[in-house]
């Protein structure tokens, strides 16, 4: 395993989903956003979009008709592979997938849920963040039956790699 700290990874790859839906990331427990000195990221209220988004772990109930976002970071969908190391520049990569799925009111149609699935595709396609870098979205995919029950949901991944020079 690579010496890369994985929620620094994991920060950058959240604050860019953040960015796509909030306006002001950095706000109080008042404000519905709760940002830990180590930079964990837990439930947050967009004020200007009316778009809750929420992470891995969370305990979160979503109020019927009502349109959400959830962002989930995955390390084990990809290698973590050593190169390089006869060189005297030897490098980790490690290969990840976020996956989001957007859940709008069901009954409307798709257009609200693919207007956020295209705000998802703006912040990932083809972007560099401090090394990660990401690759083509995948999606919006419609997922049949929604979890949980009574939304229209839509499913984007995005691969990611981070390359660790060691």
């Amino acid at each position: 395993m690579a010496a890369a700290d994985l929620n620094a990874i994991r920060a950058i790859v959240e604050a860019r989903f953040l960015e796509a839906f909030v306006s002001d990331p950095i706000a109080t427990q008042d404000d519905n956003l709760i940002v830990t000195q180590s930079g964990l990221i837990l439930v947050v209220q967009s004020s200007d979009l009316d778009i809750t988004t929420v992470f891995a772990n969370n305990d979160f109930s979503p109020a019927a008709q009502t349109s959400w976002i959830q962002c989930i970071t995955d390390f084990s969908a990809g290698e973590h592979l050593t190169m390089g190391l006869s060189s005297s520049s030897p490098a980790t990569e490690i290969n990840g997938k976020i996956v989001i799925n957007i859940f709008t009111p069901q009954g409307n149609g798709p257009g609200v849920n693919y207007s956020l699935g295209d705000q998802v595709c703006r912040a990932y396609t083809r972007q560099i963040d401090n090394q990660v870098f990401f690759a083509p979205v995948s999606g919006p995919s419609p997922v049949s039956p929604s979890n949980p029950a009574g939304f229209f949901q839509t499913q984007i991944s995005v691969g990611f790699k981070y390359v660790e020079q060691l």
